[in-house]
């Protein structure tokens, strides 16, 4: 069975030769690029928060000549 992203219903790669992704590991879409993880107690894969989707810093911008 495929599992999709539930925010834009992309199929989420894994392992064909398991039935379920792995618990814990975090998958991410490649077309909406938000982080998923499969949550055995709901039978889903659910949106989670990474370390990469932290504000990038602002840049201070020079007033140059």
């Amino acid at each position: 069975m495929p599992w999709r992203c539930p925010a834009c219903s992309t199929i989420i790669r894994h392992k064909e030769t398991e039935r379920t992704p792995r618990a814990g590991t975090r998958y991410r879409c490649y077309v909406c690029r938000i982080g998923l993880e499969y949550q055995t107690a709901a039978n889903k894969m659910i949106v989670v928060r990474s370390d990469d989707d932290s504000e990038a810093p602002r840049q201070k911008r020079s007033r140059g000549r």
